[in-house]
C-alpha cells in the first residue's frame, strides 16, 4: 500500500536537452466516515534542458482516478528543468472496504503539436480502516478466558453489529467454533472477555498431543449490509495437566519364600522373585497414557505392556526406591514411588572339627558352629552322616548347633564325615563340609 509516489514520461530529446513531465503525489488525509482520500498531486517539468529554455508545448493533460485533474488545450512555452510546475488536490472515493487501486496518466506534446511524451502507473493507496479492528488478544491456558481489544474507526453510525467468536482446528483437522457470536459488543470500541466454561472440554481435545493450541480470535463487523471480518491468532496452554499417577506396590510372588517368612512384603536377597506393579495412571484434559518406566536400582525398565516388573532372585540387598514414571500423550509426566528393603541373605556355612577322643580312641567327637542369615521365618539344620572310605554312608543323623555329637569310627579304618548345613530356603541344597578321619591314632580337625 502507498501513500504517496512519482513517476515520469518518456522525454522529447531536441537542440536543447531533453524535456519530460514528472507527476507526484501524496495523500494529506482520509476521512473514514465518507472512505474517501484526499490526494496532493504536483506536475513539474524534468530533463536536461536549461531552466532559462523552452520548448512549445500543449496540449498537456493529467488524469488521477479516471478523474481529469489538469487539462492545458492551448500552446505555451514549457520551461525547462521545473521551470513549469502546476499543482493540485483530488478526493479519491475508496471502496466500501476501504481499499482502492488508483491508475495516474500524464499525457503531454512536448515541441511537438501533437501527444509525444507519455507516463502512466497504478497505486494501491492505504487502506481505510473503516470496520472493528483487533488491537490486541492475550494468549491464555485451559482454565481461563482470552480478552481482547479493539476499535471501530468509522464510529457507530456507520459500522454496528461487532460480535466475537473463537476458531480451532480439532484432533481430526476439521475446524471447530464456538457455536454462536458472542453477545453484540459495544460499538465504540473496547475491551471483551470471552467465557469459554462450555468449551473446555472441546479445546483441550483438540490438542490431545500438545500442551498448546493455536485459537483464531474472528472480530466480525457490519457496514451497509455486509459483514468485514478481522483476525488475530492467539495460544492457548494447557496447564495442571500431569497425569494422576497409579500407585506402586510390590510383593513376594515366590510362595515357597513367603511360605517361611510368613509376610509376601518381605524380599529376600538371592531367594525372593520381587514383582513391582503399579495401578493405571489417569490422564488428564484430552490427553491418553503414552508410557511407563521403572527406574530400580539406577536402572530403567520400560513397563508400558504390562506394567510390572519381576526381578528373580535379586542378587543384592538394602533399601531401594522403586520411581514408576508415567509420561501422557502431550509430554507431561507423574511419577509415584515405593521403598522395598531387600533383606540379606548368604547360605549356610558352618564351622566343624571332629577329634577321636585321645587322639587314638575309637570315639570321635564332632562339633559344628553354624551360620544361617537372619531371615524372618528361616531355622537351620545340621545333620552328619559317615562311613568308611569306600563304603556306604550311614545316617542322615541330626546334630545340634555348638553341640558335641559323639560318634562311633572303629580306630582302624578310615572314614569320613559328612556334615550338611542348611536353612529353611536350602533344605535340598545344603552346605556340606566333608571331613576325613585317618586311622592309626591319627585325627583331623
Amino acid at each position: 500500500m502507498a501513500s504517496s509516489g512519482n513517476f515520469s514520461t518518456n522525454k522529447y530529446s531536441g537542440s536543447l536537452g531533453t524535456c519530460g513531465l514528472n507527476l507526484s503525489w501524496s495523500i494529506t488525509s482520509q476521512n473514514i466516515v465518507n472512505n474517501t482520500s484526499t490526494i496532493h498531486w504536483v506536475l513539474k517539468s524534468n530533463g536536461t534542458m536549461g531552466s532559462g529554455q523552452w520548448y512549445k508545448a500543449g496540449p498537456v493533460t493529467v488524469v488521477i482516478g479516471g478523474k481529469t485533474v489538469l487539462s492545458i488545450s492551448s500552446r505555451f512555452n514549457m520551461n525547462g528543468s521545473g521551470g513549469f510546475s502546476r499543482n493540485g488536490n483530488v478526493v479519491i472515493t475508496h471502496n466500501e472496504d476501504g481499499s482502492k487501486s488508483v491508475s495516474m496518466s500524464v499525457k503531454a506534446a512536448i515541441y511537438s503539436a501533437s501527444v509525444n511524451c507519455t507516463g502512466s502507473k497504478s497505486y494501491t493507496l492505504t487502506k481505510i480502516n473503516r470496520y472493528a479492528l483487533i488491537n490486541s488478544a492475550t494468549d491464555f491456558n485451559d482454565e481461563g478466558n482470552p480478552t481482547i481489544t479493539y476499535n471501530n474507526p468509522a464510529g457507530g453510525d456507520l459500522v454496528s453489529g461487532i460480535m466475537a467468536r473463537l476458531k480451532w482446528l480439532n484432533a481430526d483437522g476439521v475446524t471447530e467454533e464456538t457455536t454462536d457470536w458472542s453477545d453484540q459488543l459495544s460499538d465504540e470500541g473496547g475491551t471483551y472477555t470471552f467465557d469459554l466454561d462450555s468449551y473446555r472440554n472441546a479445546l483441550r481435545a483438540a490438542c490431545p498431543d500438545s500442551n498448546s493450541l493455536s485459537v483464531t480470535v474472528d472480530l466480525k463487523s457490519t457496514m451497509s449490509g455486509t459483514e468485514y471480518h478481522d483476525t488475530k491468532v492467539i495460544q492457548m496452554s494447557i496447564v495442571n495437566a500431569a497425569p494422576q499417577a497409579g500407585a506402586v506396590t510390590f510383593e513376594d510372588t515366590n510362595s515357597a519364600v513367603s511360605g517361611v517368612t510368613g509376610d509376601d512384603q518381605i524380599i529376600v536377597q538371592g531367594q525372593s522373585t520381587l514383582h513391582i506393579v503399579t495401578a493405571a495412571s489417569t490422564a488428564l484434559k484430552g490427553a491418553s497414557i503414552s508410557s511407563y518406566v521403572i527406574n530400580f536400582g539406577g536402572v530403567n525398565y520400560d513397563i508400558t505392556s504390562d506394567r510390572y516388573l519381576n526381578i528373580i532372585k535379586p542378587p543384592y540387598s538394602g533399601t531401594f526406591v522403586a520411581t514408576v514414571t508415567t509420561t501422557d500423550s502431550r509430554g507431561n509426566t507423574a511419577t509415584a514411588t515405593a521403598t522395598i528393603v531387600i533383606t540379606p541373605w548368604a547360605a549356610p556355612s558352618a564351622d566343624c572339627t571332629a577329634e577321636r577322643v585321645n587322639g587314638f580312641e575309637t570315639d570321635t567327637v564332632l562339633t559344628v558352629d553354624g551360620t544361617i542369615s537372619a531371615v524372618t521365618g528361616s531355622s537351620m539344620a545340621i545333620s552328619e552322616r559317615h562311613r568308611k572310605v569306600g563304603g556306604s554312608w550311614i545316617g542322615p543323623n541330626p546334630v545340634t548347633d555348638n553341640t558335641p555329637t559323639t560318634l562311633s569310627l572303629d580306630y582302624t579304618d578310615e572314614w569320613e564325615i559328612e556334615v550338611s548345613v542348611s536353612d529353611s530356603f536350602t533344605t535340598s541344597t545344603p552346605t556340606v563340609y566333608v571331613l576325613p578321619i585317618d586311622r592309626d591314632r591319627k585325627s583331623v580337625v
